[in-house]
């Protein structure tokens, strides 16, 4: 595996760059908050590069090109995020599973040989003319299952899919956005075979905690943790979101929620994080990059992270005692405690596992 400092990261939509001042502007907020990576999107509405497949979005402003001069000059790392669920169909009606009936949607029909050749042939344009620092593959999956009959399909395809674009690589880190979980059984998206037999160098699953009333969601990522493969911990960069994307018009995120997801990220040993997207706040990313955690050795294992977002200082408690876990926000708020699950603490390190 090709391996990488810690990842700060944020998803660029493509839109966003119309010109060298929109390259100035976002990468002049991404130096601000401490930011590492900027995954930018190359093929949304037109390509934003010099590509011998896809037509321009603007022939005479070569995107891609121009971000990777002016990140690498401010020592930030440039990756070409693509999606082969949805760029490489509309190549070929036969390369379309909504070509096979049955009411599906369009996408990319990664069971073609053909289909799965031209999305390794797109990586290797990219690569042969732009010094990038890593290729992302979002929307490596099928639709939802649950929604569509796809039994005719398999999840052999598209990993054989992630495997033919791997094989183009070379020195460039290959990583995909990933469902957290549930990949395999509803989108056909092997990934935990993809990490662990070396198919891909990091992986992100989307852990976007939704939903700002009720129950306080950012303790699923425990859960979520405990499924994920073992002693890969140093190649899962966990995909972060600033915004309730469940919700109309995707409102931006609670600070509180904010910091309790990075308190979780901090204490789970991974590799670092990329924020979806770039419309985050300075404050907000600045909290992101800034989060600092310190153990506490306090009676039954404590740990503690502490962040600013704006003037407002965030302090957020864990406590592991017979009861299991128990998480405190801000000190003086009720804690909220889940049975069932087994924490230890070593340093900043803390363990967490499910019955």
């Amino acid at each position: 595996m090709v391996a990488l400092n810690e990842m700060r990261g944020v998803w660029l939509q493509a839109a966003r760059l119309a010109d060298a001042g929109d390259i100035t502007d976002y990468l002049d907020k991404f130096e601000a908050a401490q930011l590492t990576d900027v995954f930018y999107n190359i093929h949304e509405g037109g390509a934003r590069y010099n590509s011998a497949y896809y037509s321009r979005a603007d022939p005479s402003f070569d995107a891609l090109g121009a971000l990777i001069t002016a990140a690498h000059a401010r020592n930030m790392r440039v990756h070409a995020w693509v999606y082969p669920g949805y760029d490489i169909y509309p190549f070929n009606s036969a390369w379309d599973i909504y070509n096979d009936g049955g009411g599906l949607p369009h996408h990319t029909k990664f069971s073609v040989a053909a289909a799965r050749q031209r999305a390794a042939d797109v990586a290797s344009d990219v690569l042969s003319k732009y010094n990038i620092d890593g290729y992302h593959m979002d929307y490596i999956r099928y639709p939802d299952t649950q929604v569509y009959d796809l039994s005719d399909y398999s999840y052999t395809d598209m990993t054989a899919c992630v495997q033919g674009v791997k094989a183009v690589m070379g020195s460039v880190p290959l990583t995909t956005a990933v469902k957290r979980q549930d990949g395999l059984e509803r989108f056909l998206q092997d990934w935990h075979t993809w990490l662990t037999s070396e198919y891909i160098d990091y992986v992100i699953p989307m852990v976007y905690c939704h939903d700002p009333t009720g129950s306080w969601l950012p303790l699923d990522m425990y859960y979520d943790f405990a499924d994920w493969p073992s002693g890969y911990e140093d190649h899962i960069v966990v995909g972060l979101s600033d915004i309730y994307t469940n919700l109309s018009g995707e409102p931006a995120k609670d600070p509180e929620q904010i910091v309790s997801e990075l308190w979780i990220c901090k204490h789970g040993g991974f590799k670092g994080f990329v924020v979806f997207d770039d419309r985050a706040t300075v404050d907000l990313l600045k909290a992101y990059a800034r989060t600092t955690s310190a153990p506490n050795s306090g009676a039954g294992g404590v740990s503690a992270i502490s962040a600013h977002i704006g003037d407002t200082a965030y302090d957020i408690r864990l406590g592991v005692d017979s009861a299991g876990l128990t998480y405190v926000r801000n000190k003086n708020q009720a804690s909220i405690t889940v049975p069932g699950v087994t924490v230890s603490v070593s340093g900043t390190r803390v363990t967490i596992s499910h019955d």
